[in-house]
């Protein structure tokens, strides 16, 4: 292990889930966000890039995987999934239409954001960051992301699951049969009312037009990157939402199942 690698993993945990696709985990953060890495002779794609506090994120990355990232897939535009962004090494960024503009003009200011990243005091950052001076990265050029992704042998199909934000999309890889769910759906506390766009309905919808596709693994935004379909049962998780949605709480456990939904407003 060289030093890039071994700086890198003092602040991230890498966990593979096959010989051509990796979870880099940004626990360190309260609210534990991960992205992933999809390789194919020589190139990588990412899906997601985490927050931007660890100086040179897709440059180490590119020297421990020994490949060139130039795209860059995003399934929402919140800063804790775009900030690892690099101007100088990512080529092409993709979004939903619908997220284009807070990549361009954040809906949330910096100072509340550097209180964000800080979350409930637990946060560490890497030696060289100072929260006080982060800033929430423009990306002017973004692109509407296309329907369908072809890279190397694998055939990735974009899928609208708006509810997080309108622009919310999911990447259901058809050739190994993931679903890159993004804020979507992981464990954990899901806020569907977090941002201006948010709607419990369209969360709802979204989850209606997964329910029947054919997947084995979850690879999700936070916390645990993975969830194995034969431990979570998705149609039950449905129609337990589904009863839960119309609720006034402003926070409900989904009964059986590790997800809290927090509906903090009308959304």
């Amino acid at each position: 292990m060289d030093k890039v690698e071994k700086s890198f993993l003092e602040y991230f945990q890498i966990e593979k889930i096959d010989d051509n696709t990796f979870a880099i985990k940004e626990d360190k953060i309260g609210y534990k966000a991960n992205c992933f890495l999809l390789l194919n002779n020589g190139e990588g794609m990412l899906i997601d890039a985490l927050s931007g506090v660890y100086q040179g994120f897709i440059d180490s990355l590119e020297h421990i995987f020994n490949v060139r990232i130039r795209k860059l897939y995003l399934t929402h535009a919140h800063y804790d999934h775009f900030g690892g962004y690099d101007k100088n090494k990512i080529e092409e960024v993709y979004v939903s239409k619908y997220e284009l503009n807070n990549l361009k003009n954040y809906y949330l200011a910096d100072d509340y954001v550097q209180k964000e990243i800080l979350w409930d005091g637990t946060t560490i950052f890497p030696s060289n960051f100072d929260v006080s001076n982060y800033k929430v990265k423009k990306i002017p050029n973004a692109k509407i992301v296309p329907k369908q992704i072809i890279f190397g042998k694998r055939t990735l199909e974009v899928i609208e699951t708006p509810g997080h934000s309108k622009g919310s999309i999911s990447f259901y890889d058809i050739t190994n049969r993931y679903l890159f769910t993004g804020d979507f759906l992981y464990e954990g506390d899901i806020d569907l009312c977090e941002d201006p766009t948010s709607s419990k309905t369209d969360y709802l919808n979204s989850l209606m037009k997964i329910i029947n596709l054919d997947f084995i693994k979850l690879l999700c935004g936070h916390n645990e990157p993975t969830i194995n379909l034969q431990d979570f049962s998705l149609k039950d998780f449905c129609q337990k939402v589904q009863k839960i949605i119309s609720s006034k709480a402003q926070k409900y456990q989904v009964p059986g199942f590790n997800v809290t939904l927090l509906l903090n407003k009308d959304c």
